[in-house]
């Protein structure tokens, strides 16, 4: 299994484990719009201050992280969150953060 940055050929593929997430989650009870979904993505993959990862077994993607890079308004000083988060494969999860966290801190200091 790989952990990479997610591409713009991903996004449909990131929908349908998304889907899955979503209806194992708290808010399955919303209704997972497509749509916003896929500008969300495209947004993340191309921002200067977000990220994508996804983990790869073989073809298939198993895994998902969305994070961004924001700032306190009154202090000088960043911080990153993760947004969403989801594997279906054991040890995926683990890896996602673990690659958010150099993302973080190697990458947007």
């Amino acid at each position: 299994m790989i952990i990479r940055p997610a591409e713009m050929d991903d996004i449909e593929a990131i929908i349908e484990i998304g889907k899955r997430g979503h209806a194992a989650s708290e808010n399955a009870r919303y209704e997972f719009d497509v749509g916003r979904t896929k500008l969300l993505l495209a947004s993340f993959i191309i921002g200067k201050r977000t990220c994508v990862f996804v983990a790869v077994d073989g073809d298939k993607i198993v895994g998902l992280l969305l994070g961004q890079e924001d700032e306190y308004g009154y202090l000088k000083m960043k911080y990153a969150t993760y947004i969403a988060t989801y594997a279906e494969v054991p040890g995926a999860g683990k890896k996602l953060l673990k690659r958010f966290e150099e993302w973080a801190f190697n990458e947007r200091k």
